[in-house]
């Protein structure tokens, strides 16, 4: 399976689009009837504006967030990857994500607190079985479909 991750792809094109669409209105209602002109720039112009600010805040850093390598399945159709959010003073959190379709389909089936687990506490038993190992706070684990996804607590090392 080639790993591809494709929501930063999604989101600039849908960006793009919102922010190309009201430009390509104004500019064929530009030989219009000045109401048409007037109301289609005040309608536009917002859209415009918002759509290139939240491009700018894609490329933005806001807190650090920490991808591990893929582990993908014995049979290579899907692959899982942890990934860490520090979001400073805020905190963080710890997510595992599972992928399928060459990285079309994405799902999260475990959230738990920051640094609450490592990419070693990842394990598939087989194709459709997943083990993760955590420590501390769990807020989700879930499974799919296809994957049974089994959350194992350790025990605390005192």
């Amino acid at each position: 399976m080639l790993f591809v991750e494709w929501w930063p792809i999604e989101r600039f094109a849908g960006l793009a689009i919102l922010l190309v669409g009201p430009c390509v209105a104004i500019w064929l209602l530009r030989k219009k009837r000045k109401a048409f002109k007037v109301t289609a720039a005040l309608l536009g112009a917002p859209i415009v504006v918002l759509s290139g600010l939240l491009i700018a805040d894609q490329f933005l850093p806001f807190g650090s967030t920490d991808h591990s390598a893929p582990l993908y399945s014995p049979d290579h159709e899907k692959a899982v990857r942890v990934r860490t959010n520090d979001d400073g003073a805020l905190g963080g959190d710890t997510q595992v994500e599972l992928f399928s379709h060459h990285g079309f389909s994405s799902t999260d089936v475990y959230e738990g607190g920051w640094k609450s687990l490592e990419m070693k506490n990842v394990r598939w038993i087989d194709n459709q079985q997943l083990e993760i190992t955590y420590d501390g706070i769990i807020y989700r684990c879930s499974s799919t479909r296809a994957v049974a996804v089994h959350c194992i607590q350790r025990p605390n090392s005192n």
